[in-house]
């Protein structure tokens, strides 16, 4: 999936540019010397994966703000970095005649951005294309695990919730969930009239969310531009 990415982001800016050259031709976004920030709405699709055994897929929505500041004049190319809070859920249950057991995970956390964006703009159309690739720090808020069995013949359920970062209730360290990660994302933006942005991302962490499993996901982005 990496090298895909890599391949089709390195497509997009060669093409782009060479067309750029030929044309002598570029939109506002550009020529504009100042900054740009855009507030978002994102869908992410994730996986919490471990080194051995089965990944437990999630599924996010995230809500943020993040800027882009030119560092040079003479070049479209841009230090973005932002806020953002996502907020994951996964569930599994199973059911037979006697009984009926459901599992449920939140995650609560809150991102910062750190990386580069080169705008190209696509000539005779209200569109430039910004390939972007940087670091993401992540701090995990709130997380908790509820599980619940219903005992079908008596009608009687019980439940327990856990909290992910308690290390008593996730029996020993090894088990506990950390709060800080670091991880990276490339991905690609496309920013249309230049106020509506749409876009797509991978994301994959360095550090781990508990011991020997790592968190990776797709994000794909709306946003206003500002």
């Amino acid at each position: 999936m990496k090298k895909v990415l890599l391949v089709a982001l390195m497509a997009v800016f060669t093409s782009s540019a060479f067309a750029q050259i030929l044309t002598g031709k570029s939109a506002a976004l550009v020529k504009e010397n100042n900054n740009w920030s855009y507030v978002y709405l994102q869908y992410n699709a994730g996986s919490f994966s471990p080194d051995k055994g089965d990944s437990e897929n999630f599924n996010a929505v995230s809500l943020g703000w993040n800027k882009n500041i030119r560092l040079t004049s003479s070049l479209p190319l841009y230090l973005e970095t932002g806020l953002g809070l996502q907020f994951s859920f996964s569930s599994e249950s199973e059911s037979d005649k006697y009984y009926e057991v459901e599992e449920n995970t939140f995650l609560m956390s809150v991102k910062v951005p750190v990386g580069v964006s080169y705008a190209f703009d696509i000539p005779n159309a209200p569109v430039a294309v910004i390939p972007t690739a940087g670091l993401d720090l992540r701090f995990n808020a709130v997380g908790t695990y509820k599980y619940e069995e219903t005992d079908k013949y008596y009608d009687e359920t019980d439940s327990e919730t856990i909290n992910l970062f308690d290390k008593d209730d996730m029996g020993g360290s090894d088990y506990t969930w950390n709060r800080f990660q670091i991880g990276a994302h490339i991905g690609v933006n496309a920013r249309f009239w230049n106020k509506l942005l749409v876009g797509y991302a991978y994301q994959f962490d360095f550090s781990e969310i508990s011991k020997k499993t790592h968190i990776n996901q797709h994000n794909i982005t709306i946003g206003y531009c500002f």
